[in-house]
Parts: C-alpha cells; structure tokens; sequence
C-alpha cells in the first residue's frame, strides 16, 4: 500500500506581521516541570494567539508583577501541571480586571483557584459550532459553567460537559490545545476572545512539499500545467542544498531551475522550505530567474522585515493503514508569505485510496465549519502525478474557493 501525506491543514489562518493597534497579548503559565511541556503545551497556545498578535509575551506566573497585567490589553491564564501560583496582588488585579481574560487547563477556574482533578476522556466526541469532532481530551477538568454561555462541550456519553464557555469578557477552556482538532477550536474561540468582526474567508491552499534536486522534474511539470488548466496557484516548497543521503539521481542544477521557472510562469508561488538559508538561497535562485515568493518558518527565523517566527503548531499525522490509528510525530513548520502573513499547517498521514481521500473530504469540510479556516492540501513532492491530481480533484469536490496564498491578507481585526 502505498503510503502519502494527503495532508489536510486544519489551523491555518491568515496572520500579523506585526501587533496591530497596538494589541498586547499576556500569557501567564504555572512553573513547567518538564521542559518539553513547553513546546507541546504552551506553543500551541501561543501560535493560535499569534494570530491576532504577532508578539504575544509569556511570563511564568511566579514572575508576574502587577506592572506585566497593566500594559497587556487581553490576558491568557495557562495551568499545565497545576493552578498558577501568583501573587496576592496579581490574584486580586486579575479578579477585577475589566480586560479579557481567558483561563485554561488547571487555570480554567481562574486567578487564585487551587489545583483540579484531571480526569480525562480518552475517546470524547466535542460539539462546536454545529460540527461534532472526535478527540482525546487530556487534560480535562469536569466544572459547572454555571450561568455562562456555553460555547463547545463535550457530547455523546450522558449530559453535555462544557468545554468552553464565557461569561462577559471572561472565557475558560477545560482542557489544553495541543491536539489539532482542540487546537483549531480554541483558534476559532479566539476570535471571539479578541472582538474580531471582519473574519477571512474560508477556503483552501495547496501546496508541493520538499522538492529538490532528487526529485522528479516531470511530475513538477505535469502539475504545473494540471493546475494552471484548472487556474490554481499552489506552492512549491523547495530548497537545492539538502536532499536524502540514500539519494543517487540528481539533475543537473540547471534542469533543477528551468523546473522551478516553468512552474512559476504557470501560477506556481515558489517558497523557501525550512532547510533552506534564507539570504542565500533567496539571492541564489533570484540570480536565476526564480523568485522565491516567502519561506517555510522554523525556530528563531528572522526575514528581511525583521520579524522573528520561532514557533510550530499542528502535528503531522502517519497511518500504518488506512484506518489505523493515527500517530503523531513533529509538526509542519508555518509558512511566512510575502505580505508578511503567515500560514499555519496540522498534518494528516494516509494511504492514496478511497478511504484516505473520503477522511480527506471530511477534514475540509470540518474546517469549513470554522470562521477564516483555510484547509491546506499538502502534496508530497515524490508522489505520482497521477496521485497528485486525485487529491486535487477530491479537494475541489468541497467547492471551497482556492485561495492565492499571496492575497492573504492582514490579521483579522477586531473593535
């Protein structure tokens, strides 16, 4: 059975360059214990916040001073091992502040709550936005909402146990989005958090990935033409230095290149991948004639803006078999775009059958559901052609509009 990432992008959104309006975001967090906890729990949170805030400031809750709540203008409370311990005096301004806050995890019944009971749900099935989605909800923490307005909840098993919900100004989310099905719903309960009123449009993007010297320049060609047929811009993730060690066929550089140009004049937006230097292969391929158009981020990333990206959301996915139970291993890196926006990638893993393009289908229009989802479609660079344009084909079913990657806009803006 040949296996292929059919990947179907569940959190990516148009994002700031830059803070907006001067919009500061503060995400306070319980000592981590684990250094790794770091990444898998708390970068999650803050690449959903970068959406609206390209600098979103973390401080550990030990550290918090009276003067860090005073400059932020929204404030996000994180409890990954336990409540937050904070000072009397940054309880009680956290209590009385009028400004958003949104508590989640152990944090979830706010500033000066003690340390809850996770009991979690290893096969929970959450509500949201009319949309029911499968998920292991672990952490979870059983609360009363109370009077507040349930926004997501947990379904299927007795009565609804709410997952989300807010008060006012005030929001609280039971468990911590490090799974992509959660992480997409706290994206889209963000928007909410933040005021947004003029949201994106849904729709989707596709995307080439990791084609290099070693690749097959026809299948570039072929798809090139398919897409440009059907007027679809896509990208193409590339760089010319690191290519597979067991790799013995490489074209000659200037094959390599005429490649990349002839998809660039047939609609193709050619991006940096995240081997690649950006300086040098962006002078590089420009002496060439081919212009790379943004990069595939990674850790501590700076472009020409000055901008640094230095985080990583979603998780790629593999399947032994179509069916089997999916595994995770490390995220897609976003994408910078020329506008300064950035894309942000979550991975599926599947066979290039029936069954995986069906799964295909479901996760769009899953993402449909979502307020500025965009469904990216990420085609292995070593796939057939022919496996290729099925995929494409199966995505087009959604009659999602196909989105230019380079006419995303800025950061959704709120009141």
């Amino acid at each position: 059975m040949l296996l292929a990432l059919i990947a179907v992008i569940g959190l990516p959104f148009a994002l700031a360059a830059g803070t907006e309006g001067g919009r500061k975001t503060l995400l306070v967090y319980d000592t981590i214990a684990k250094p790794f906890s770091l990444m898998n729990e708390i970068d999650p949170i803050l690449m959903g916040l970068t959406r609206f805030d390209a600098e979103p400031e973390k401080i550990e809750a030990a550290k918090l001073q009276a003067s860090d709540i005073e400059r932020a203008d929204f404030i996000v409370l994180v409890g990954v091992g336990g409540s937050p311990t904070l000072s009397p005096d940054c309880i009680r301004m956290l209590q009385r502040a009028k400004k958003p806050l949104l508590c989640v995890g152990h944090a979830v019944n706010g500033p000066g709550s003690g340390t809850l009971k996770n009991q979690p749900i290893q096969k929970a099935v959450v509500d949201y936005r009319e949309t029911t989605w499968p998920v292991r909800l672990d952490p979870f923490f059983r609360l009363s909402a109370g009077e507040s307005q349930i926004l997501s909840q947990v379904v299927g098993g007795g009565a609804p146990l709410p997952l989300a919900w807010r008060s006012g100004n005030r929001f609280a989310f039971a468990s911590l989005p490090g799974e992509p099905v959660l992480a997409m719903i706290f994206s889209d309960l963000l928007l909410d958090f933040y005021g947004v009123k003029n949201i994106p449009s849904t729709g989707l993007v596709f995307m080439l990935d990791d084609y290099h010297p070693a690749s097959d320049p026809s299948m570039l060609r072929r798809l090139s033409d398919y897409m440009a047929y059907k007027h679809i811009p896509f990208i193409v993730l590339t760089q010319s230095r690191d290519v597979p060690a067991d790799a013995t066929d490489l074209m000659p550089r200037e094959t390599y290149l005429d490649s990349l140009r002839y998809a660039q004049a047939r609609g193709a937006r050619i991006f940096l991948d995240a081997s690649a230097d950006p300086v040098l292969d962006r002078e590089s391929f420009s002496a060439d004639g081919v212009i790379p158009m943004g990069a595939e981020s990674r850790p501590t990333i700076s472009i020409e803006s000055g901008d640094n990206f230095t985080l990583y959301v979603g998780s790629r996915y593999f399947q032994d078999t179509p069916g089997s139970d999916p595994v995770p291993y490390r995220s897609h890196a976003p994408l910078l775009l020329a506008n300064g926006g950035v894309l942000l990638p979550a991975n599926i893993l599947g066979g290039m059958d029936g069954i995986a393009l069906d799964e295909v289908r479901k996760n769009i229009g899953q993402i449909a559901r979502l307020r500025g989802g965009v469904a990216g479609i990420v085609m292995p660079a070593w796939l057939p052609f022919q496996h290729v344009r099925d995929l494409v084909d199966a995505c087009l079913q959604s009659a999602l509009p196909v989105i230019d990657p380079l006419g995303f806009g800025p950061n959704p803006d709120s009141q």
